[in-house]
């Protein structure tokens, strides 16, 4: 039977579960790998667009509006997201609930 492959195969990752690369990472970076994900994934559909993300940890919002982190993951991420929404013009609101 043939493996999982695009968004299943991501989501498995992002939450840690089967992958060793991820388990080390702190709650905010585990958080921040599914927003990056779903960036890379679907950004490409939103060009033109207002996309307003909504996410319940603090830290991660925090790193995205103000764009500096003193976590080394996070940061890393965060330039992932960048590099990412270079590509296409989309406006990304980010905010707590």
């Amino acid at each position: 039977m043939p493996q999982a492959t695009g968004v299943v195969e991501h989501s498995v990752a992002a939450n840690g579960s089967n992958c060793h690369g991820v388990k080390h990472l702190n709650i905010t970076s585990k958080e921040f790998i599914p927003i990056v994900l779903a960036v890379a994934i679907w950004g490409h559909q939103w060009t033109g667009k207002i996309v307003l993300a909504v996410c319940d940890n603090e830290a991660v919002v925090s790193i995205v509006n103000s764009g500096t982190s003193k976590d080394k993951e996070a940061m890393h991420l965060h330039r992932c997201l960048a590099f990412t929404t270079a590509k296409f013009t989309a406006k990304f609101i980010f905010g707590t609930y």
